[in-house]
């Protein structure tokens, strides 16, 4: 069985970033940690549940691609080869064909598919009474 570490790592490479463990890991695992907090206060939950584990990994490799994107130690071009189309779940990012975007609106978009997830978030909210 694979731990979640090893699922956003994954995940990050099949969105085309190569993780470098000198330099992302400190940063994967704030980001893990922000996301975890993040969906349990949204659910009040006290663990995160297999059916929003995938919203979890999205989120967290997103907040990461965002961070890296910011601080410019994340090439746009690394990620082109994969923003064509993206349908995950109910989450698809399509583009005008009309309008070439930039690498860094490609970027963007990826990183808004993965972390804009309020939707499913909340429709595993439970209730405190």
């Amino acid at each position: 069985m694979m731990c979640m570490l090893d699922k956003v790592l994954e995940r990050l490479g099949a969105l085309g970033y190569t993780y470098d463990e000198e330099k992302d890991k400190t940063l994967v695992e704030e980001e893990m940690e922000l996301g975890k907090t993040y969906i349990l206060s949204a659910c009040n939950l006290s663990f995160i549940p297999a059916v929003l584990e995938g919203i979890y990994i999205d989120i967290v490799c997103g907040r990461f691609l965002e961070k890296r994107l910011i601080e410019g130690g994340l090439d746009e071009d690394e990620l082109s080869g994969i923003v064509q189309s993206i349908t995950e779940g109910d989450v698809s990012v399509s583009y005008d064909t009309g309008k070439e975007l930039s690498e860094y609106e490609k970027a963007q978009l990826l990183i808004k598919s993965l972390t804009d997830r309020d939707v499913e978030i909340i429709a595993n909210r439970r209730f405190k009474w």
